[in-house]
C-alpha cells in the first residue's frame, strides 16, 4: 500500500512543495480540519486538507503524511469494493440462504432409503452453514485488516463449494490486493467474473490490480467494461481518469473528470486532477 500511496500523491498533486516562510498557523488550521474530515469519514476532503497543510509548512509533514496515508488507505478499501458493502452482504440474507438450501433438493419425498437421504440433506445444510460462517469470519477479518486470516476463511468457503462463493472469490481477491499480491488478486477476480460476468465491482477491482502491474491496456478494458455494466459507478470514471493520465492521454482524462463532476460536483479527486490536467495542457 505504501507504493500505491506515494504514486497517488505524486499523481494528483505532484511532490509537495515546502513553504519555507513559516505559515505554521495556517498549516495547523488545515491539519485540524483534515483530522475532523477524517473522523467524519470524508476521506477525500481530509486528503485535500492534509495536502494543503504539507504545502503550507514543513513542520506538519510527518504527522500529516500519517493521516494522509490512512485516508488514502480508507479510500483504497472503498475502491476495492467496500463502498458496495451492502450489495455484497445482501447475498447472505436468511432468505437467500433458504433458497440455496432448497436448490439442493428437488422438494419431492424420496421413495427409498429415507434415512440415508435425510442424512445427506442434513450434511448439505451443515456444509452450507459452515461455509456461511467461514464467509462471515472472512468479512470480519478483512474489515480488521487481517488479510492473511481473511484469505484463510474465504479459501474454506471456496473449497467447500457452498455458500457465497462468488463474493468469497472477490473478497479473497481484495485481500490479496491489499497484500500487494496483484497476480493472485487478478486470478480471484477472474473467478468472480466467471461466476457473474456482470459484476461491475470485480471488473473494476481487476482493472485496479492490472493498473498496479502497469498493464495499462488491459486495465482500460476492465474500466470500460465496468462503465458499460454500471454507467453510474463514479469510481470507475475516477480510476479510468487516473489511468488515462498515466497513459498521457490528457484529453480523455479531462473528459472523465468532467463526467465525474456531473455526477458529483464536489468530488475532490476529480477537481484536483482536472486542475492539474488543465495546467499541463496549457
Amino acid at each position: 500500500m505504501k507504493t500505491l500511496f506515494v504514486s497517488f500523491v505524486v499523481l494528483f498533486i505532484g511532490l509537495p512543495s515546502i513553504n519555507l516562510y513559516g505559515q505554521d498557523a495556517n498549516a495547523e488550521k488545515l491539519y485540524k480540519k483534515g483530522v475532523e474530515a477524517y473522523e467524519k469519514g470524508d476521506y477525500e476532503q481530509a486528503m485535500a486538507y492534509f495536502v494543503d497543510a504539507i504545502e503550507a509548512s514543513e513542520a506538519f509533514v510527518e504527522s500529516t503524511f500519517s493521516y494522509l496515508g490512512k485516508s488514502y488507505y480508507a479510500l483504497q478499501k472503498q475502491d476495492l469494493g467496500l463502498s458496495e458493502e451492502a450489495e455484497l452482504e445482501e447475498e447472505t440474507t436468511p432468505e437467500k440462504e433458504a433458497e440455496a438450501i432448497s436448490e439442493k433438493t428437488d422438494g419431492t419425498p424420496p421413495e427409498t432409503d429415507i434415512e440415508e437421504d435425510e442424512e445427506a440433506d442434513d450434511s448439505t445444510v451443515s456444509n452450507l452453514v459452515a461455509a456461511n460462517s467461514a464467509y462471515q469470519g472472512g468479512v470480519a477479518a478483512y474489515k480488521q485488516s487481517d488479510f492473511v486470516g481473511a484469505i484463510q476463511y474465504f479459501t474454506i468457503v471456496i473449497e467447500a463449494g457452498e455458500g457465497n462463493i462468488e463474493n468469497a472469490f472477490n473478497y479473497r481477491g481484495m485481500s490479496y490486493h491489499a497484500l500487494e499480491d496483484y497476480s493472485a488478486a487478478i486470478a480471484d477476480y477472474d473467478s468472480t467474473i466467471a461466476l457473474d460476468a456482470k459484476s461491475h465491482i470485480a471488473h473494476h477491482n481487476r482493472g485496479i490490480a492490472k493498473q498496479n502491474l502497469k498493464l495499462y491496456n488491459e486495465a482500460l478494458l476492465d474500466f470500460n467494461k465496468t462503465i458499460r455494466i454500471k454507467p453510474s459507478y463514479a469510481r470507475a470514471y475516477e480510476s479510468r481518469a487516473v489511468l488515462y493520465y498515466k497513459m498521457r492521454d490528457l484529453e480523455k482524462a479531462l473528459k472523465d473528470c468532467d463526467k465525474i463532476l456531473q455526477m458529483d460536483a464536489n468530488n475532490a479527486n476529480a477537481l484536483r486532477l482536472k486542475e492539474k490536467l488543465e495546467e499541463e495542457s496549457k
